[in-house]
């Protein structure tokens, strides 16, 4: 990575990183009374070493934005799901920003790569089969329960809600019938998370 400096214009690429213990090189991290140094090497080979406080005052380092399906431009390309033979399958295609790609967009329908197309396909699946397989509690206003994912312990759990419901969750009448659910259906939990779970 390269780094210019405010002050003086001077281009610097970044070596490594690490902490100062006042014994020559540093080789570790440790954060009782030493002070994060970073070693800089300047375009004629010289090094520097510089304080991080100092150095987040010289220089400003902005990480590049992850492109978005909301910057494409014409011309770019883009995945859509479409239906062939009775089968869906992921299609590249060429964004001209038309009335339907801009609807198909606003919507959640286009998408940057074939991987998080298939990753949304695979989601919605879930989502549809856990619905119909679920014995869902439809009445609103009373107690009921809903799977939740602990991405600490990795583990998926019921959690007694109440009130009105959610669009997109799942909710079931009892702990012991979210629990069921979970045990019988952990593949589509975990697809519907986005998670692998591995006991």
């Amino acid at each position: 990575m390269k780094l210019k400096s405010k002050k003086s214009g001077e281009e610097f690429s970044l070596s490594s990183i690490g902490i100062s213990s006042g014994h020559g090189e540093f080789t570790r991290f440790t954060n009782e009374g030493s002070q994060v140094k970073i070693t800089l090497k300047d375009s004629e080979g010289r090094i520097w070493k510089k304080d991080l406080s100092e150095l987040m005052e010289e220089f400003k380092v902005t990480p590049e934005k992850a492109k978005t399906v909301f910057d494409l431009k014409e011309g770019d390309t883009f995945y859509m799901a479409r239906t062939c033979c009775g089968e869906i399958i992921a299609v590249e295609q060429i964004w001209f920003d038309t009335t339907d790609q801009r609807l198909a967009r606003s919507i959640g329908g286009v998408f940057m790569t074939e991987a998080e197309l298939k990753r949304d396909l695979d989601r919605e699946k879930a989502r549809v089969y856990l619905e119909a397989h679920s014995k869902r509690f439809e009445e609103c206003g009373k107690d009921q329960y809903e799977v939740c994912y602990d991405p600490k312990d990795g583990e998926f759990f019921a959690i007694k809600c109440c009130g009105c419901k959610s669009v997109h969750n799942i909710y079931f009448s009892s702990e012991s019938e979210a629990q069921e659910s979970i045990d019988d259906d952990a593949k589509y939990w975990e697809q519907l998370f986005g998670v692998e779970v591995t006991k």
